[in-house]
């Protein structure tokens, strides 16, 4: 069963190893509650595009 939530530990270590990824826009496919989505805004703020989307029509 899908639960939609991303561990804390995860979520500290995208944060750690988003820094090494290119310098591009980050699109997260299947963002469900947009947790990614907000790990990468308090990452990077404005300075870099993130593009998601909802999967509320999968689940």
């Amino acid at each position: 069963m899908f639960h939609g939530s991303i561990p804390a530990p995860l979520r500290s270590i995208i944060y750690e190893h988003a820094g090494t990824w290119p310098e591009s826009d980050i699109y997260v496919g299947c963002s469900g509650n947009m947790t990614i989505k907000r790990v990468l805004h308090e990452k990077f703020g404005s300075s870099r595009p993130v593009h998601g989307n909802d999967i509320q029509a999968y689940s």
